[in-house]
């Protein structure tokens, strides 16, 4: 059975590439730019977690 799940990040300062492939490797199917990352499942979940992602690239998270 699976849940809905919805992950919005942001930043301040634009990520590095680095920083945009790492997260670009949690999932393929965001939509994600240098200051944001926008995904929702309705099947499946999210390989990171959001703690992380806010502790070393995003400044908050929704």
């Amino acid at each position: 059975m699976s849940e809905y799940q919805h992950y919005q990040f942001a930043v301040d300062e634009p990520l590095t590439d680095e920083q945009l492939a790492e997260s670009r490797a949690l999932t393929t199917r965001a939509c994600l730019t240098r200051h944001s990352f926008v995904n929702t499942y309705g099947w499946g979940d999210f390989k990171g977690t959001a703690r992380m992602l806010v502790e070393t690239h995003y400044d908050a998270h929704l």
